[in-house]
């Protein structure tokens, strides 16, 4: 996962168990959040909803979630009907099956509707208008959200394009593997323990809720990293800047005082091979992870605290 967004294949431990330190603290703190939440509304159990209301200002993030909770449930009633076809096959002719395959309609994604958006009597009339004008079934048509997600997909896509460009077939198929790596798929019980919410919640989170924390978790790899290579790659243009000046006076100093010396020929550039980059330090992490806990404060600040000014101690802030 550290490969596939900070574009080492080896990164060095000191940055993965750091990452590691960062993610779970930011999933403990969301899921006894999203329980305090639960607790207010009277609930005796956690929610997918709790937890995605601690992150409602992040549309994108949350069209994200949408979009990969909607798949979700498609899967999950994809499996439903092909066990129950399975079950009864035996008693069913094949012209029955023929039957069921012409009426039956392809499956489609299902809209993840939340409890906190504003419903109004002419939301449902000017979504189905554009389907009416197109001849097209109102359920199929794509809201603003689902548009926005699609168009982060590919602009994600396009960066692993870019990535991908010059790797060998061998090193495209580890990225590939790399890419797919997850939090919960078939390792829901080590993500548990990972993160070990029976320690600091009083219930134990459901499937459902985990699925949605592991979602979270893997962004929260994404935006950390991304932010730290930003943060790596402007020391080093501000070193060059800084170097290249004192290199050259240097270099011109020694050559009025000393002949110049025959130079050996360096070996051309091979141009299939990427350029050496360095990889993520601790450092460039804690200030990333301080960058991002700092833009979120001044998201949440609300005026000049009635002009008291001072320092006033905040809670953690969800990247």
């Amino acid at each position: 996962m550290v490969y596939v967004f900070g574009e080492i294949q080896s990164p060095a431990e000191e940055s993965v168990h750091l990452i590691e330190d960062m993610v779970r603290s930011q999933m403990i703190e969301l899921a006894t959040r999203a329980r305090t939440i639960s607790y207010l509304r009277n609930a005796r159990y956690l929610t997918i909803e709790d937890v995605i209301y601690l992150i409602r200002d992040d549309r994108a993030r949350v069209n994200r979630l949408r979009t990969y909770l909607s798949w979700k449930e498609v899967r999950k009633t994809a499996r439903k009907e092909e066990s129950s076809a399975t079950k009864g096959g035996a008693d069913v002719e094949i012209e029955d099956l023929e039957d069921d395959l012409v009426e039956k309609k392809a499956p489609r994604k299902e809209v993840i509707k939340l409890p906190w958006e504003p419903l109004t009597p002419f939301a449902e009339v000017l979504k189905n208008l554009p389907g009416r004008q197109n001849g097209a079934a109102p359920d199929e048509e794509e809201d603003d959200d689902e548009l926005e997600a699609y168009e982060d997909s590919l602009q994600r896509l396009r960066e692993a394009d870019s990535v991908t460009r010059r790797m060998s077939k061998e090193q495209y198929v580890f990225y590939s593997e790399c890419r797919q790596a997850s939090f919960t798929y078939r390792k829901a019980k080590r993500f548990r323990d990972f993160l070990n919410t029976t320690a600091y919640l009083d219930l134990k989170p459901n499937e459902d809720v985990m699925d949605v924390l592991g979602f979270l978790a893997f962004e929260s790899v994404r935006s950390l990293c991304v932010a730290a290579l930003e943060i790596r790659d402007a020391a080093a243009g501000a070193e060059n800047m800084v170097s290249t000046p004192e290199a050259k006076m240097e270099q011109d100093s020694t050559s009025k005082t000393t002949p110049a010396k025959p130079r050996a020929k360096s070996p051309p550039p091979e141009p299939w091979k990427a350029p050496p980059t360095l990889p993520l330090l601790p450092a460039h992490l804690l200030t990333a992870y301080s960058r991002l806990q700092r833009g979120q404060a001044t998201k949440k600040a609300g005026g000049l605290r009635n002009w008291r000014g001072g320092v006033k101690r905040t809670k953690i802030a969800l990247i």
